[in-house]
Order: C-alpha cells, then sequence, then structure tokens
C-alpha cells in the first residue's frame, strides 16, 4: 500500500521548511560562536595591553575590573554590558 505523497508543489515547500528550520537552529549557535571569539578577543588584548604596562581597569564604587581574566569572565556572563565598558575603557 501506498500513501499520497500529495502534489509535487507541497513536498517541494516543505523541504523548503525544513531546510529553512535547519538553517534557523544554526543562527543561536553562530550568535554564541562570535560572542565567544569576542571575549577571547578582550582577554587576548587586555593581556597584550597590561603586558605593555597600560592595562584596562574600570571601576565602580569597590566593583573593579582589572586584569585580563576579569575581563574574560566579565565578558562572558555580560557580554552586552562589558564588550562596550572594555573598549570605552581601552580607548586611548
Amino acid at each position: 500500500m501506498r500513501l499520497p505523497t500529495g502534489s509535487g508543489q507541497d513536498s517541494r515547500a516543505t523541504a523548503g521548511r525544513v531546510q529553512f528550520i535547519g538553517l534557523a537552529a544554526l543562527v543561536p549557535v553562530l550568535v554564541l560562536l562570535a560572542l565567544l571569539a569576542t571575549d577571547l578577543w578582550v582577554y587576548m588584548d587586555a593581556k597584550t595591553q597590561a603586558e605593555h604596562g597600560v592595562p584596562v581597569a574600570f571601576t565602580w564604587g569597590s566593583f573593579k575590573v582589572d586584569t585580563p581574566t576579569e575581563w574574560f569572565v566579565a565578558c562572558l556572563l555580560l557580554s552586552i554590558l562589558f564588550i562596550p565598558l572594555y573598549l570605552v575603557g581601552r580607548g586611548h
């Protein structure tokens, strides 16, 4: 017994949707990879700046971020806040 497959147009539309859903599933992964790459850049740049005697520091009250590791962790946890703060603090 053979099940009806529908018209060719329906099966093409379904294939297009499956392909789009597969592509859409990659978006969060790509965003996370881009954020991780940016966080790693912040770490490496902060390390270079510190080695040259110009560490990037951010202080707010008693809260202080001034080592490459602290910058990396802060950016990893709150990228939307700390990446712009790093760029402002890095500006010469």
